[in-house]
C-alpha cells in the first residue's frame, strides 16, 4: 500500500474536462451569431464537427441551444432546437451502432463519422427543421427558399469548419506553414 502524498493535490477536474467546457462556452457565442435577424449559419456546422467526441458534443449542443435561446425568438429557437435534436439523435444512434459493430469485429465501424456523412447529417437536419417551419407558416415561398439556403450552408460550412477544427486541434503538424486552404478555413 502506497502512502498518501500531501505535497501534490489530486486533480478533481482534468484538463480535458476544462477544454470541453471552454469549447461549449464558445458554442454559446456561436449560437448568438445571427444573420438577417433569423438565420444562424454556423450553429449546426459547429456542432457537427464535434461528432464522435462524446461529452464535448453534448456540452456544445447545450451551450449552442442556450446561445440561440438568448438571441432568437421562440419559434426560430424551436427550429434550431429541432435541428440540434436531430443531429443529437444521429450522433446517439451512430455511436450505438458503431459500438455494436466494434464488439462484433466488423469493419467500417466508424463510417458514420466520415466527413461526408457528418456534413450530410447537418444538411438533412437543417432541411427537415426548415421545411417543418416553412409548412407551419402555410408553405411560404420565402421560408422554403431560406430552408434550401440553410441546408446548403449547413452542409458546406461543416466541411470548412471541420478543416479549421482539424488545424486547431492537431497535435503535431507536418510543418509550421499553413496552406491557402488552411488560412481560409481558420477565420
Amino acid at each position: 500500500m502506497r502512502p498518501l502524498s500531501l505535497s501534490r493535490p489530486a486533480n478533481l477536474v482534468s484538463k480535458r474536462d476544462i477544454a470541453t467546457v471552454l469549447v461549449g462556452a464558445f458554442g454559446f457565442f456561436i449560437g448568438r451569431a445571427v444573420v438577417f435577424t433569423f438565420v444562424n449559419p454556423l450553429a449546426l456546422p459547429f456542432l457537427a464537427v464535434f461528432m464522435g467526441t462524446g461529452g464535448a458534443f453534448y456540452w456544445t449542443a447545450i451551450f449552442l441551444t442556450l446561445g440561440l435561446a438568448t438571441r432568437l425568438g421562440e419559434l426560430l429557437t424551436l427550429r434550431y432546437m429541432l435541428a440540434i435534436g436531430l443531429l443529437c439523435t444521429y450522433h446517439f444512434f451512430g455511436a450505438r451502432i458503431a459500438k455494436r459493430r466494434v464488439e462484433g469485429a466488423q469493419r467500417g465501424a466508424q463510417g458514420w463519422l466520415r466527413l461526408p456523412f457528418i456534413a450530410g447529417a447537418a444538411a438533412v437536419a437543417m432541411l427537415l427543421s426548415g421545411l417543418g417551419f416553412a409548412f407551419l407558416y402555410e408553405t411560404s415561398p420565402f421560408l422554403l427558399a431560406v430552408a434550401g439556403l440553410e441546408t446548403v450552408l449547413a452542409g458546406s460550412l461543416t466541411l470548412i469548419v471541420k478543416r479549421a477544427h482539424t488545424i486547431l486541434t492537431a497535435r503535431r503538424r507536418r510543418s509550421n506553414l499553413l496552406s491557402g486552404e488552411d488560412i481560409i478555413a481558420l477565420p
